[in-house]
């Protein structure tokens, strides 16, 4: 499992990433799991915010890299790293 607390201007928000496919999003004042994304076949290794922390970038034991729009879910390949950057 990988993990990145993030801060905002209320609350600490943390993103984790792991073997289940997914990534979700934490409340770490009250521990609640805020968003659950869903989009991958194999274990998603990392996550990181970005700096407008409206974005998420994740990429994944399957080579692929997604963007996640963290205000409306939606999600966009970004591309693949066996095809496109080897």
């Amino acid at each position: 499992m990988y993990l990145k607390i993030i801060p905002s201007y209320i609350n600490y928000y943390l993103a984790s990433s792991s073997h289940d496919l997914t990534i979700k999003l934490w409340d770490v004042s009250t521990g609640e799991c805020l968003k659950t994304w869903r989009g991958y076949t194999d274990w998603v290794r990392s996550v990181i915010f970005t700096q407008n922390y409206h974005t998420l970038i994740s990429a994944s034991d399957s080579h692929t890299v997604l963007l996640w729009d963290t205000r409306t879910n939606q999600s966009h390949v970004l591309g693949n790293l066996e095809t496109e950057w080897m």
